[in-house]
């Protein structure tokens, strides 16, 4: 109902099947090539995380997140973080986590377990585990104890 009163303005309108993140992400990456910069803004770092997976190689597409309450704005460039090995590689697990949509787990802030897995060559290999087809879920239940036995409860 929305998308047809819209359309009856001339907005251009796409609707998600199924997740709208990846649908504004995927827009997003489309329209590199006819402007200057691009912007996909909102709250959900999932938004950042998409753009860092799935576009390769523009540097004028951002994510921009508003401020809100003491947060200040912040605006991010998927290359920036594609730079860097370690998170390009594991900005997935990462996200899924350190809670996903939540604020943080057990009070640790995402940037923490970041910083953390860029240090230790260790978590890296621990890790991998998550990326391996067919891993069974005893290891994978290690690996995830592990890791969370050194992201959180050791400085």
């Amino acid at each position: 109902m929305v998308k047809s009163r819209f359309e009856i303005y001339n907005f251009v309108v796409h609707q998600a099947a199924e997740d709208a993140d990846t649908l504004i992400v995927r827009r997003a990456i489309n329209m590199v090539s006819s402007f200057n910069t691009v912007f996909v803004v909102g709250e959900d770092i999932y938004l950042l995380v998409l753009l860092v997976t799935l576009e390769k190689g523009h540097s004028n597409v951002y994510f921009k997140k508003p401020g809100k309450g003491k947060a200040i704005e912040q605006v991010y460039s998927p290359l920036d973080l594609q730079a860097k090995p370690t998170v390009a590689d594991n900005i997935l697990f990462l996200h899924a986590f350190s809670g996903c949509d939540t604020s943080a787990i057990f009070g640790q802030e995402k940037k923490k377990f970041l910083k953390i897995l860029e240090n230790s060559e260790q978590l890296n290999k621990i890790v991998q585990v998550f990326k391996e087809e067919g891993a069974d879920s005893d290891t994978i239940a290690a690996a995830g104890k592990k890791f969370l036995n050194y992201t959180i409860w050791k400085p």
